[in-house]
């Protein structure tokens, strides 16, 4: 079956509950745990899925990280949860870090010894990212008692090494024909909009012969659309105008123009009055 590895994430860090205000993105070394004068540890990672080929369908996902020290020597269960909010490695903090789910998506009990990876299953949170149901917005890392003294080591991406960085590791299939076409559909469910301008995730459609944006305003006022293309998904073009979408109406938006990364942006017409939208891209491959 054919496999991919995402590795370095976009963004590792870990926080400190007794240096709250303190941010220790760029270092080469995450923890998680608690530590008798260090306090407790929790560690935050994020990967890029937009690049993935569209015409594939995700059948197993895990989170590999490198252990390199255990102090105690005593089994721990380490938790990954789903980070709700958005969140900087350059800034991110105890005191501010981003709102996660309470409930693990995976967890995993590590025994003592180092220098060897550990695996969490994400199967599901994993496709949910990639077919939209889910905001990819990252994975929190915890110990699943942070009272008992219990503290992990884990490589960050700035280690020299990069055999030890995070990763996942996932296996797919080819999507099956029809038509002898292959087609993507993702969707985006209840999307609020604000005042600025939001963006569904990014999408490689470089392998796409055709590619409509469908938006259904679920709510009660309107709401503004627009395209926007980008070349390496990271410095991002309008492609089309601005678009309203009244108050139980779909619009549908097709790039005017090619470039190989895709997504679309929403906001309120009125600042104060959001409203909610349905979103679906539909792609031909």
């Amino acid at each position: 079956m054919p496999e991919i590895y995402i590795q370095p994430p976009l963004a590792d860090a870990r926080i400190k509950s007794n240096e709250p205000d303190n941010n220790f993105g760029g270092h080469s070394a995450l923890y998680v745990g608690k530590h008798p004068t260090w306090s407790v540890f929790r560690s935050l990672v994020h990967f890029d899925m937009s690049r993935l080929p569209l015409n594939i369908e995700m059948v197993t996902a895990q989170l590999k990280m490198y252990l390199w020290w255990d102090p105690y020597g005593t089994t721990v269960e380490l938790g990954v949860f789903t980070i709700l909010q958005p969140w900087q490695e350059g800034t991110v903090t105890w005191n501010n870090a981003p709102n996660f789910d309470p409930v693990p998506s995976a967890t995993v009990n590590v025994s003592t010894g180092i220098n060897r990876f550990i695996n969490w299953n994400l199967d599901n949170l994993v496709k949910s990212w990639f077919y939209g149901s889910v905001a990819n917005l990252g994975l929190l890392i915890k110990a699943g008692d942070e009272t008992i003294d219990n503290l992990r080591g884990l490589r960050a991406r700035e280690y020299n090494s990069s055999y030890q960085w995070p990763r996942l590791y996932l296996t797919y299939r080819h999507l099956g024909r029809l038509s002898n076409r292959a087609f993507l559909d993702m969707a985006w469910a209840a999307l609020l909009t604000g005042g600025v301008y939001a963006y569904t995730e990014s999408r490689d459609v470089s392998e796409c012969t055709a590619a409509t944006f469908i938006a259904a305003n679920m709510g009660s006022a309107p709401a503004v659309i627009k395209l926007q293309l980008s070349a390496d998904g990271t410095a991002w073009f309008d492609d089309t105008l601005e678009s309203t979408v009244g108050m139980g109406e779909t619009k549908t938006l097709v790039p005017a123009i090619y470039a190989r990364y895709i997504r679309l942006g929403y906001r309120s017409q009125s600042a104060a009055v959001p409203t909610t939208l349905d979103v679906r891209l539909q792609a031909r491959v």
